[in-house]
């Protein structure tokens, strides 16, 4: 219980963060379910704050998995990672916008990891730290 309430501070924190940095855009929480595509009104140059739901592995049961900023289909900001008994399994950021430019970010060099991502066991425990640039792992520990 305590990790699913420090992951709902950390995704209220970074939340709230975000709406500071990207004051030209509105940001609309989305729930994506693995269909492999945004629902109709996200398709256009939207913002938003993406929860995606996918099967759980053998049964019909919808999870969470991963909570980010994004922009149409490029993450832009915070992302947190989950196993499906929800308890958290990596959060990391990817290369964030400041700009007003929302254009071609992929040819831009977003869309990417960056800084520290850190990955966790099952039970909470930290497995290991890596630290990226331009989505390479330049260093591990």
């Amino acid at each position: 219980m305590k990790t699913i309430l420090s992951a709902i501070f950390l995704t209220t924190f970074v939340f709230l963060s975000f709406t500071g940095i990207c004051k030209s855009q509105d940001i609309d929480t989305v729930n994506t379910y693995g269909f492999g595509k945004m629902p109709p009104i996200y398709m256009g140059n939207k913002l938003y704050w993406e929860r995606h739901y996918e099967a759980a592995k053998g049964t019909d049961v919808t999870v969470l998995t991963y909570i980010c900023l994004a922009y149409n289909s490029c993450k832009v900001g915070a992302y947190t990672e989950f196993y499906p008994s929800g308890k958290i399994k990596q959060t990391g950021q990817y290369k964030e916008n400041t700009t007003d430019d929302w254009s071609d970010l992929k040819g831009r060099g977003f869309c990417t990891r960056e800084g520290e991502w850190k990955e966790y066991s099952e039970d909470g425990t930290l497995k290991k730290t890596y630290l990226y640039e331009n989505d390479k792992v330049v260093k591990e520990y």
